[in-house]
């Protein structure tokens, strides 16, 4: 994704047209230049309902979604990479959430997804055995406790299952 002129091109000093060695580099400038940009499209979604059960206490689902379908970066501003899909960029990715509070006490549960992602868009059979992440879901839990208006006392636990990272 070369574009000319860009840029870099006024780094260059070049011979002129009639001269010995036309366009030769005669010199180059050196020196900071940020050409670095992400772009990226994506949807996101939540939604959430709350209710007050008057023996039961307050009881909320909620749930979050967001699916990546485009990130474009670039460290040069010259090349583009789609980075969608690679480690760190998931294309879906999903966040429940159930909470449940009475009074001074109450209790979370988290269920994580992170759709499969590639290791890198570049790869093939040809140059790798593993192309991709399989997806994963984490669930955690947390429950709370007021002792007054000025200290809680949480336990939190992450990776509930005790799962294990995703292999393919």
């Amino acid at each position: 994704n070369f574009t000319f002129p860009n840029p870099y091109c006024d780094f260059f000093t070049r011979n002129p047209a009639g001269a010995q060695d036309p366009g030769q580099v005669t010199f180059a400038r050196a020196g900071f230049a940020n050409g670095a940009f992400q772009s990226m499209a994506g949807i996101s979604l939540e939604a959430s309902y709350r209710h007050t059960f008057d023996r039961w206490g307050r009881l909320e689902i909620a749930a979050s979604y967001f699916g990546l379908r485009e990130e474009l970066r670039s460290a040069t501003g010259i090349s583009t990479t789609n980075s969608a899909e690679q480690i760190v960029s998931p294309t879906d990715s999903l966040q429940l959430n159930l909470m449940w509070e009475r009074g001074a006490i109450g209790a979370r549960w988290q269920t994580n997804y992170v759709g499969a992602q590639l290791y890198n868009r570049t790869f093939n059979a040809d140059s790798r055995d593993i192309l991709e992440v399989n997806s994963d879901v984490t669930h955690n839990v947390s429950m709370f406790y007021d002792v007054n208006d000025a200290a809680t006392v949480r336990l939190a636990v992450t990776n509930l299952l005790d799962d294990a990272p995703p292999f393919p």
